[in-house]
């Protein structure tokens, strides 16, 4: 069931945090699930999207593709110490091509978000529902 808040949520989980999210595409859903992981990464912080970058990746399957593409976000994030806003994205089978946008995060970082240790394979799963589709992901924090 989609939640009446959006597009995804975050869910709790004994010590980590979860994402569910939603879309009608697997385009959309990869995007608010990449949005979900970074709301718990930045929390209520803001940036302005003045960084662009490119993301390739090919899968086995598509719950190794969305693995796969939240930790290389997650990952971007740590590198380049951004936080990402908006996902330009197209999935043809198993492989992904992305746009990524946004910012470098200021000093008071620290004050909103949660560092994201990995992305777990447990529970991971994408299915289709008669409201479209729904990904489930736990974030190690």
């Amino acid at each position: 069931m989609r939640s009446p808040e959006g597009d995804f949520e975050l869910v709790e989980h004994t010590a980590d945090t979860a994402i569910r999210g939603w879309g009608s595409t697997h385009e959309e859903l990869f995007a608010n699930m990449a949005k979900g992981m970074f709301k718990v990464i930045g929390g209520e912080a803001t940036v302005s999207p003045t960084q662009t970058h490119a993301v390739h990746l090919e899968a086995e399957n598509r719950n190794e593709l969305l693995h796969d593409w939240l930790e290389t976000l997650n990952a971007m994030h740590q590198i380049h110490h951004e936080l990402y806003t908006s996902f330009d994205l197209t999935i043809e089978e198993n492989r992904l091509k992305a746009t990524v946008h946004g910012g470098p995060m200021n000093q008071d970082f620290e004050e909103f978000g949660t560092e994201v240790k990995g992305v777990t394979w447990h529970d991971l799963n994408i299915q289709e529902t008669p409201e479209g589709l729904e990904a489930y992901v736990l974030l190690d924090i």
